[in-house]
């Protein structure tokens, strides 16, 4: 009887192990499949995000660029500006086909998209050809540009609602799959609404002629950083992105890589993606995507974090330029320093955020395309030659030396003019500093969320 009632509790020990292990086997494989389906979602998201941020982006760009257009003093800067809004109406165009809008319509938004970039290309010609643009043709870029801003605010609403997780691409996509396979399906989807207005509100502006394509990217230029550096091996890279991303090496998982001009190897860990030059092994960029829920430390305090960062990781001789916060990180822009001269060409972002000090982001991409070893000579035309350029609607605050990038993939050295306009706008001006000529101008927006510049 004994050894009967100890051969049953064997077999129900028996029984309950392998459930026990067969539930654990489902379970991995289960968990497995949710973290894989989780990873691809996420970086899905993610890249929706980055096209909403693009578009948000290259509108701001347009229009800053056609309000600049109004304080131009010369036609060779109206024919450059012209040529900018014309590409950055194509990258907007670009972005805009990257967004899962569902099917609400919008022919009307592709439509002002291609319309103000042909617009521009029309000025250019006529400029070029040495006439001058008329008052209604000034108007009617201000009739562009309030489109645009009415488009761009569009953009910082959908912006705020993602980020506060009242619209999720996931539920687009499903509502996308059920009115796919029922067209008579009354759905919403709310990404599209975001654009809804824009859509149902434009009309009425000026019909214009297609002038022929305009094509010109920073990111087509050959890295200059990276010439002559060696080529290092995944692993290698790995040990460098743990560091960055202060893991430990294992936790670093390989992701898709990068061809193009700057050939990257990509990697992820917890929320994080980084990736790193297969030349030199340099950070090329990091980004979290950890929300930030509070903002406790000011941005001055911030901006420190993100210098002692960057020279922490061997960047010493950056300097501040402009600033923004958004969604309680602020993302600091940094400029190459060679002597008394500002390199605008070279760029790094850092972005912090404003609960912890937590660097979120850099982006380096524009300092490792640009940076190299220069001997600038001394200016050819005199300070008191290029505040003479300027337009008289501006008064003349400070003036500096700096690189600027032209459309042309090289850099230009010029004086930097910080005015003032009868208006109250903060406007920098750029002089060639070898032939006097007007190579740029930007506007400067200055609140409580920072510094920027268009």
């Amino acid at each position: 009887m004994g050894t009967q009632t100890n051969n049953n509790r064997r077999r129900a020990i028996r029984l309950t192990s392998f459930s026990l292990a067969a539930a654990a086997v489902c379970g991995f494989g289960w968990y497995k499949n949710y973290h894989q389906s989780q990873y691809y979602q996420n970086a899905l998201e993610m890249s929706y995000m980055r096209a909403i941020e693009d578009l948000a982006s290259y509108m701001n760009d347009l229009n800053g660029t056609l309000a600049k257009s109004m304080y131009s003093g010369t036609p060779e800067q109206l024919s450059r500006l012209s040529a900018d809004i014309w590409r950055d109406a194509g990258y907007a165009k670009n972005s805009l086909s990257q967004i899962p809008t569902g099917f609400v319509q919008l022919e009307k938004t592709y439509k002002y998209l291609s319309q103000v970039g042909d617009y521009a290309k029309s000025m250019a010609r006529k400029v070029s050809s040495g006439q001058t643009l008329s008052e209604e043709e000034r108007r009617n870029m201000q009739k562009l540009s309030e489109y645009g801003k009415a488009l761009e605010e569009q953009l910082f609403v959908l912006q705020d609602e993602i980020m506060v997780g009242n619209v999720s691409y996931e539920e687009v996509e499903d509502t996308l799959s059920n009115q796919q396979l029922d067209p008579n399906q009354s759905q919403t989807v709310n990404v599209g609404d975001g654009f809804k207005d824009f859509e149902d509100g434009i009309d009425g502006y000026p019909t214009l002629i297609y002038d022929g394509p305009f094509s010109d990217h920073i990111l087509e230029k050959e890295p200059e950083f990276l010439k002559g550096q060696p080529e290092i091996s995944r692993e290698e890279a790995r040990k460098r992105a743990a560091a960055i991303l202060g893991t430990e090496e294992a936790n670093v998982q390989d992701d898709s890589d990068e061809d193009g001009k700057m050939p990257s190897y990509g990697f992820y860990a917890e929320d994080s993606v980084i990736s790193v030059t297969k030349a030199g092994g340099f950070i090329c960029y990091t980004l979290s995507s950890r929300p930030v829920s509070e903002d406790r430390i000011q941005m001055e305090q911030a901006c420190q974090m993100a210098e002692k960062y960057l020279k922490d990781i061997g960047y010493d001789h950056m300097q501040t330029t402009y600033y923004e916060k958004n969604n309680n990180v602020l993302t600091v822009n940094f400029a190459a320093k060679e002597g008394e001269v500002t390199c605008y060409t070279d760029l790094i972002k850092v972005s912090v955020a404003l609960d912890n000090g937590e660097i979120l982001g850099m982006d380096a991409r524009g300092y490792l395309t640009n940076h190299k070893s220069r001997s600038l000579p001394a200016p050819s035309i005199s300070e008191e030659d290029a505040r003479n350029t300027c337009s008289p609607l501006l008064e003349v605050q400070e003036v500096k030396l700096a690189l600027i990038p032209s459309a042309g993939q090289n850099e230009i050295y010029c004086y930097e003019l910080n005015c003032l306009s009868e208006t109250g706008d903060h406007v920098l001006v750029y002089i060639n500093a070898e032939t006097g000529a007007e190579e740029q101008i930007l506007i400067l927006l200055i609140n409580e969320n920072g510094t920027l510049t268009i």
